[in-house]
């Protein structure tokens, strides 16, 4: 959690937010343990399937989070948001590699 959020106090509504975003984040963290358990059981499409939902989620609730805010809550909320982003994508970019690697291999 951003400190600004943390120590800023404010409205009940932000407690709630930062609550509903903190469960989001573990339903997209499940979703991508689950896809790399299911990669190491050399099952390829369904931990795809998983980590594209956890990258949709998270991407719809951080597009929604940098509307209509001020500079500075964009940047707090871009360097909050940015991360998990970029981790959902390298897990898909993992998924794909081990894809190709596993197809070369059957056809050899």
């Amino acid at each position: 959690m951003p400190r600004k959020f943390e120590i800023g106090g404010g409205s009940c509504y932000q407690g709630i937010t930062a609550m509903f975003i903190r469960l989001i984040l573990e339903v997209c963290a499940i979703l991508n343990i689950i896809a790399l358990i299911l990669l190491f059981k050399s099952k390829i499409n369904a931990p795809k399937t998983l980590s594209v939902i956890s990258l949709i989620i998270w991407s719809l609730i951080s597009f929604f989070n940098f509307v209509d805010q001020t500079t500075e809550d964009f940047i707090i909320r871009i360097k909050y948001f940015t991360p998990f982003l970029i981790v959902n994508i390298l897990i898909i970019l993992i998924i794909n590699q081990i894809k190709k690697t596993k197809s070369t291999l059957k056809v050899e």
